[in-house]
C-alpha cells in the first residue's frame, strides 16, 4: 500500500498580497487491491470541505461527482453535480455517509464500475479506514 501526503499553496501570493492568511490545499494519496484491481484515492482537503477521488490504476478520468453537505443540524443532501445522476445514487448515498462522518461538505468522485455494489461497499470501507488512521488528512 502506498501512502503520500503533501500540502500545496494555492494561488500563492494572491491572498497574501491582500493582507489574507495564505490558504493551502493539503493532498493526500494511497491506494488498495480491492477486488483483484488496484484501487487509487486522492483526497483533497480544503479549510471546510473536502474532495475525494477514487479510480482504477492507469484510468484517470472524472466521470463523475457527487457532493453532500450539511442542511441545518440534521438533515444532509446530496446532488450529482457531474455524471448520470440516476447511475450515481451510489454515489450520492456515499458522500452523504462521509459528509455526517467527517462533519464537513465532501465532494465524491468515484470512477469504477458503478454497477459493482460489492466494490462500491469496499471503497467506501477502505476510505472509512484511512479516516480511522489518519483523521487530520481529512
Amino acid at each position: 500500500m502506498n501512502r503520500k501526503t503533501s500540502s500545496e499553496p494555492c494561488t500563492p501570493g494572491t491572498m497574501a498580497s491582500r493582507g489574507e492568511q495564505e490558504c493551502a490545499i493539503g493532498v493526500h494519496q494511497f491506494d488498495a487491491e480491492i477486488l483483484h484491481q488496484r484501487v487509487l484515492f486522492q483526497v483533497y482537503q480544503f479549510d471546510a470541505s473536502l474532495m475525494i477521488w477514487v479510480g482504477a490504476s492507469g484510468r484517470r478520468c472524472l466521470k463523475s461527482l457527487a457532493v453532500a453537505s450539511a442542511m441545518g443540524q440534521r438533515q444532509l443532501v446530496a446532488t450529482t453535480l457531474l455524471g448520470n445522476p440516476s447511475a450515481e445514487v451510489g454515489n450520492e448515498s456515499m458522500a452523504k455517509r462521509l459528509s455526517k462522518k467527517l462533519g464537513k461538505q465532501v465532494f465524491l468522485s468515484v470512477n469504477l464500475d458503478e454497477s459493482n455494489v460489492e466494490l462500491a461497499l469496499s471503497v467506501e470501507k477502505r476510505i472509512n479506514e484511512e479516516v480511522h488512521l489518519f483523521p487530520d488528512l481529512f
